[in-house]
């Protein structure tokens, strides 16, 4: 099974739900999301807060290195 990092999870939660770069102002702007799923910048604690709630998973989610089964089990 292969291992998800936080941008991967961000990017399965994205597919997961139908949504957009422009639909996360937990991240920021659509510039922010964007640069965090090209890996020029990481998930900060707020954001990561923030997805947490929106989503209704635990923050330990973006923090460790999860399998795609780890994460369909939140």
């Amino acid at each position: 099974m292969p291992v998800a990092g936080d941008t991967d999870v961000l990017r399965y939660l994205m597919e997961e739900h139908g949504i957009t770069q422009n639909d996360l102002p937990e991240i920021g702007a659509q510039s922010v999301v964007s640069s965090i799923l090209s890996g020029k910048r990481k998930l900060n604690w707020r954001q990561i807060c923030g997805l947490s709630d929106r989503f209704g998973i635990p923050t330990d989610v973006f923090k460790q290195r999860k399998t795609l089964r780890d994460i369909r089990a939140c």
